[in-house]
């Protein structure tokens, strides 16, 4: 009886394995499957040669003392790499701008986005044009954002500190200033995203089921009342978009 027991097991282990042979064989025969691969492989490739091998990259210089100039490494230091950074007075300086950053964004990305999708869902035609013209800076590189705010933000020839001292209000160094610069990096980050999170919020509201809006009016909400994507209005123009 004790020998039986393993015997079924090993001959059920072994039915689950060709089974799961052959029906990986019938899979590959499939054309979808071939369709995902190529559509996958390129992806994978792209992921691997520009995200994944430059960590591992990083991860095996973070254990040499390795030297930027000359290329060079003496050999493997453990974790005094490590130690170093956690030494070092500017580590907790970077950490605390990164979370100043970081809230900054979180609490301007939603309100904003908020109300630029109720703005979009109540427009009555064009609202493809304006997603389109506020989704742009979410796709243009960040390499020429970076230029143009460099030139638009820039203490004496920039359009902004131009036209602050046209109309009188103190002008700013924007990037250049230490008190100013954090701030304005988390401004033009919100301004680069707000497109994404817009778009987003703006077919969650657009696929509310009519039903609600329907039941408001009978209700009697208005535009000065309830979510403020007006209801009434917004369920009769509905399928004009």
């Amino acid at each position: 009886m004790s020998k039986t027991v393993p015997l079924a097991g090993a001959l059920a282990g072994r039915s689950r394995s060709f089974s799961l042979a052959a029906e990986m064989r019938r899979t590959a025969r499939r054309p979808q499957f071939w369709c995902g691969a190529v559509i996958l492989v390129p992806t994978i490739l792209w992921y691997a040669a520009f995200a994944y091998l430059p960590i591992a990259r990083g991860l095996s210089l973070a254990v040499v003392d390795y030297d930027f100039l000359s290329h060079s490494s003496t050999g493997f230091v453990g974790l005094e790499n490590f130690r170093k950074l956690f030494l070092n007075p500017l580590l907790f300086v970077a950490l605390r701008n990164t979370a100043v950053l970081a809230a900054v964004q979180f609490a301007a990305m939603i309100p904003l986005g908020l109300l630029v999708a109720t703005c979009l869902v109540n427009v009555r035609r064009g609202m493809r044009t304006y997603q389109a013209a506020i989704f742009l800076p979410v796709v243009v590189s960040l390499v020429a954002i970076s230029l143009l705010f460099r030139v638009l933000m820039d203490p004496d020839i920039g359009i902004f500190n131009t036209a602050l001292a046209t109309v009188g209000l103190p002008t700013s160094k924007w990037l250049s200033s230490p008190d100013s610069a954090l701030l304005t990096l988390a401004g033009i980050d919100v301004w680069k995203s707000l497109g994404f999170t817009s778009i987003l919020l703006t077919a969650g509201m657009l696929n509310i089921p009519a039903e609600l809006y329907d039941a408001a009016c009978v209700d009697g909400v208005n535009e000065g009342r309830g979510s403020g994507t007006s209801p009434c209005r917004y369920s009769g123009t509905r399928s004009s978009w």
